[in-house]
Order: structure tokens, then sequence, then C-alpha cells
């Protein structure tokens, strides 16, 4: 095979690579998956997908600028979720960032039990040059990107996973510069009623 023909035939893998990522989003979006509830460590799950998740895919991502991780992960308590689900919330946000600095900047994560002590909040930041006003409230709609290779699932997909463990995400402008996101999850210590079942 020609150095010619290995360049076309390198190109037409991404291409397919690209489009079973589309549908696998697609699929994802229309035909949502019922969390499969087990007892998860947040604290532990962030930082495998930021250790192992994260440098797979950052090449992807773009930007040749040095990624500094910031982490502030406070004491949580145990609770019940689909650790598959929230891996690919945590990895899409993660992404979401690393693509907000292509000349570098801080990704930072924070955890905490809120006061209440019945819900664990996690904060994903960065300092790139933040969402446009008119933008927040667009974010998290399906198809909305401002990226011209992006599909506008991620987020859309990641709301959608969070509001069916129960939780909420909300996004927001860091005073000092770039995005914020907001998690919120019950703290759960036995799976959740299936829903519609009798109290």
């Amino acid at each position: 095979i020609s150095p010619e023909d290995k360049g076309v035939l390198q190109k037409v893998v991404a291409e397919i690579t690209q489009l079973e990522g589309l549908m696998k989003s697609f699929l994802n979006f229309a035909k949502p998956q019922k969390p499969r509830l087990e007892p998860v460590n947040v604290n532990q799950m962030l930082n495998t997908t930021l250790t192992f998740h994260l440098r797979r895919r950052a090449v992807g991502a773009g930007g040749s600028g040095t990624i500094e991780i910031v982490k502030e992960l406070g004491k949580l308590s145990p609770t019940q979720a689909d650790p598959t689900q929230l891996q690919q919330v945590f990895l899409n946000l993660f992404l979401n960032a690393l693509h907000a600095m292509p000349r570098g900047g801080k990704l930072g994560v924070r955890t905490c039990l809120e006061e209440d002590g019945k819900t664990i909040r996690i904060e994903v930041s960065d300092t790139g040059s933040g969402i446009r006003e008119d933008l927040l409230d667009k974010v998290f709609e399906p198809f909305f990107t401002t990226r011209s290779k992006g599909t506008g699932l991620g987020l859309a997909i990641s709301r959608q996973m969070i509001e069916r463990h129960g939780g909420t995400i909300t996004v927001a402008n860091r005073p000092g510069g770039g995005a914020l996101f907001t998690l919120r999850l019950p703290v759960r210590a036995e799976p959740a009623p299936e829903p519609g079942a009798a109290a």
C-alpha cells in the first residue's frame, strides 16, 4: 500500500470512528439506560476518570498547553449510583474543560457534603474564556455546540443521566474567568425505589 493510500485509509478509519461515537451519543440520548445502582465512592471515581480515561482522551481534545489539575476532595458519605454513567458524566465535563483551555490552564475538581448531610456536591471548573451569558441557558440543550466537530449531546446526556439519579447539574461563569459546573447528587444508602412504586 502506497503512503498516499495509507493516508486515505487512516482518514477513513478516523471518520468511521467519529461516526460510531456520534451514533452512540444519539442512542444514549434517545434511549437512555436506567441507572444500575450500586455502592460507589465518588472521590475514587473522579480520581480514576482523571488518571486513566482523561489522559487517554486528552490528545483528542486539541490544544498544546499544559493543564494543571487542582483537586480538593472532601469527605463524602457513600452513596448508590451507576458507576458507568457517573464516569461518563465526569469525563464529559473534564473534556469540555480541556476544550475550553486550548492554551493550557487549571482544571479544578472539588467535592463536599452539603450541610444537610444528604447531598453530595461536585464542582468542575476551568480557567478558559467562560461561556457567553446569552448561551448559559442553552449549553444543556440537545445538539447545542460551539465547536465545529462537537455533537452537542455530551452535556445534554450528562444532565439526563444526573437527573435520572435524582440530582441536578448547573453551570455558571466564575468571577475570575472560566466556567463552573456544579453537580448535586442525593446520598443514598439503599437503591432508590422504582418510579411509580408505592411508598
